[in-house]
């Protein structure tokens, strides 16, 4: 929204749509917390052992009071990438990152002087260190002379509810897109329990190269959205096109990369998770290798969906593609999963190939919908 409002010359839409941005977030802030702060009784509820409710309700009534922190981070850091200055939030998170592990060093385990508060020593660094990132953040739009025009700190306006109903009509569908996929990636773990032990492991490894390999694509589909809502604010297509083709292009490149690395570099990948001069992780090594070949295919489309998402953020379409997140992952990508690895016999490699299947069909899908944009 704040894209749009630069690419149109709109100043004045800033404000407002930063103010409902926070309204919303301390609104999700409560419910959110209440679940947090009764979540042993959650816990209990899901199955889990008593002794272990307890201890996750040790750092849970500690770390809860980082939600509302945490909201408004991702609502400043959103205000700097819309002005393409992304440095900051990163030097905050960075220096946040610090904050946290001397806090945990200190608190969880009595370093510095301090009581030993083990899971609640937790709780406390995780609401020490995000509070340091959305006061720094805040510190920074405030004090930045690129923000000053806006005058977030002299002004406090009216609310207005056409601000945050937008917000909610563009994000809501982005969010279930989200929960879609992660929701997913969580099955997956499971039915991989059903399958062995070693499965379960490998596909973990699985899981965290192609994680590691999704940061970029999701940095450059965060870049798209900013560039195409500008151009699209300014209902500039020749812009929207170039942005859209550039971020295209850099996708390319990094799919001819990153597959490359995860296709020939797989030794090594395993090497670096498991110790196999170990006989216990014989078993799991060809298991963990076959997935990764299979992670060099699904790295293709897993970076072609974050970007056609990117692409369509930017021009406020979020409901159709969640749609089309629904359908791949739910649809046809777990679906596809539960019967290459049962029905077929694959095990792992088929719930890896059904995950591939999934995220193919989302992609294909949400370039159509690019091309139809366009």
């Amino acid at each position: 929204m704040i894209a749009h409002a630069l690419g149109a010359r709109r100043l004045a839409e800033v404000h407002p749509t930063v103010q409902a941005g926070l309204f919303v977030a301390l609104a999700l802030a409560l419910p959110f917390g209440l679940v947090a702060w009764w979540g042993e009784h959650v816990l209990l509820l899901l199955g889990q052992e008593a002794a272990t409710a307890s201890r996750a309700s040790e750092y849970l009534r500690t770390a809860v009071w980082s939600l509302p922190a945490n909201l408004v981070f991702v609502v400043l850091r959103n205000v700097a990438a819309a002005h393409s200055q992304p440095r900051a939030p990163l030097v905050i998170v960075v220096i946040a990152g610090l904050v946290n592990a001397l806090a945990d060093w200190g608190l969880m385990f009595g370093n510095f002087g301090l009581p030993r508060l083990e899971l609640t020593g937790a709780g406390i660094a995780t609401t020490l260190a995000t509070w340091t990132m959305a006061l720094s953040m805040a510190g920074f739009l405030l004090l930045d002379r690129h923000f000053r025009r806006y005058r977030f700190h002299r002004r406090l306006e009216r609310l207005r509810w056409r601000h945050a109903r937008e917000l909610l009509v563009i994000g809501v569908p982005i969010g279930f897109s989200i929960l879609a996929e992660m929701s997913m990636f969580s099955v997956t773990v499971f039915i991989a329990g059903l399958v062995s032990t070693e499965t379960l492991a490998a596909i973990a490894i699985a899981m965290q190269t192609s994680g590691i390999g999704f940061i970029v694509p999701f940095g450059i589909a965060q870049a798209a959205t900013v560039r195409i809502g500008r151009a699209a604010g300014a209902r500039d297509a020749a812009g929207i096109g170039t942005a859209t083709a550039t971020a295209a292009c850099i996708g390319l490149v990094w799919i001819v990369f990153a597959s490359a690395a995860i296709w020939f570099g797989a030794p090594l990948i395993v090497d670096g998770f498991l110790d196999l001069s170990d006989p216990a992780t014989a078993p799991l090594v060809p298991i963990a290798l076959g997935l990764l070949s299979i992670t060099a295919i699904f790295q293709m489309f897993d970076t072609t969906q974050a970007i056609a998402s990117g692409v369509l953020r930017g021009l406020k379409d979020t409901r159709v593609p969640m749609v089309y997140a629904v359908i791949g992952y739910w649809g046809i990508g777990l679906p596809a999963a539960i019967l290459l690895a049962f029905t077929a016999d694959l095990g792992g490699d088929g719930i890896w190939w059904g995950m591939t299947v999934g995220l193919a069909a989302a992609s294909v899908l949400l370039v159509t919908r690019v091309v139809r944009r366009l």
